[in-house]
C-alpha cells in the first residue's frame, strides 16, 4: 500500500531523530522551514509532526517550538532477573525479537572460562536482535553448553523465550552476575542497531546460574541512544 505524503515525511523525520541529526532536547526546524524543504504544505508537515508527538518522539512547547523528547528506556534488570519481553511489557513498550542465528559452534576461550567448560567444547550460540516499539534496542549473543541442552537447537527464539525453554528442561536461571562496560559500535552492531558506526554502546557480560552452576553466558550491546540504566544501592 502506497504511503501518504505525511507518512513519508514522518518516517524521514524519525530517521533524523534516530541518527541524532535532531538531538534529545533540541528544537526541530519550524513547520514553515520543513514545508519549504519538503516542498509540501504546512498542514502536511504539521500532520507528520503530530504523528511523532503522539508516538512520544517529539514534544510541543507552547510559545517555543517542537523538541525531541528524551524517550530512553530505563532498564532496571541490573537488580533483578527479568526477561526482556516481560520488562518491556511492564513499561508499556511493545517488544519484538529477531533471531539472527542459532548455531552449534566451538567454544571461544572467554566463554569456556565463564561456563567452566573445556577449551573447544561445543556450545550453542544464539544471536538475537531485540526491539522496543520497533526501535532496535539491544543485540545479544548467548552461549550455552551443548551437552544436556541439545533440545535447545532448532527453536525459533523470535517467538519463544530462551528462559522459558530452559525452565521446561528443568534448568531455571536463579542467579546472575553482570559486568558493565562501555564500547563503541563497529560496522556490524551499528548496522543492526540502526546507529552510526562509532556511537557509544552499553556492553553487558552476563553469566546465568542454575543452582550455582554457570549455565548461560551472554554478551549484549545496548543502543546508547535509547537505553539508560537504573541501579539501586543499599548502604550497609
Amino acid at each position: 500500500m502506497k504511503k501518504k505524503l505525511y507518512e513519508i515525511i514522518r518516517d524521514d523525520l524519525l530517521e533524523r531523530i534516530k541518527e541524532s541529526t535532531y538531538k534529545i532536547d533540541e528544537m526541530i526546524p519550524k513547520e514553515t522551514d520543513l514545508a519549504l524543504e519538503y516542498g509540501v504544505s504546512r498542514p502536511t508537515v504539521r500532520q507528520a509532526i503530530q504523528s511523532l508527538v503522539d508516538e512520544g518522539y517529539l514534544d510541543r512547547v507552547k510559545g517555543k517550538g517542537t523538541f525531541v523528547k528524551n524517550n530512553k528506556i530505563t532498564q532496571d534488570f541490573t537488580n533483578i532477573i527479568k526477561s526482556f519481553d516481560d520488562d518491556m511489557k511492564a513499561k508499556g513498550i511493545r517488544p519484538k525479537t529477531k533471531l539472527i542465528s542459532s548455531d552449534l559452534v566451538e567454544c571461544p576461550e572467554r566463554v569456556a572460562n565463564a561456563l567452566h567448560l573445556k577449551s573447544k567444547s561445543k556450545v550453542i550460540k544464539i544471536c538475537r536482535l531485540r526491539y522496543a516499539d520497533s526501535i532496535p534496542a539491544v543485540l545479544v549473543n548467548t552461549y550455552l553448553p551443548y551437552d544436556g541442552l541439545e533440545d535447545l537447537m532448532g527453536i525459533d527464539y523470535s517467538s519463544v523465550s530462551l528462559y522459558t525453554c530452559l525452565d521446561q528442561l528443568g534448568y531455571k536461571i536463579n542467579k546472575v552476575s553482570r559486568i558493565l562496560e562501555m564500547k563503541i559500535s563497529d560496522e556490524l552492531s551499528a548496522s543492526l542497531l540502526n546507529i552510526a558506526c562509532g556511537d557509544p554502546l552499553f556492553f553487558f557480560k552476563t553469566i546465568g546460574y542454575h543452582n550455582d552452576l554457570p549455565l548461560e553466558y551472554s554478551e549484549a550491546w545496548y543502543n546508547g541512544n535509547v537505553n539508560s540504566f537504573k541501579f539501586d544501592i543499599t548502604i550497609s
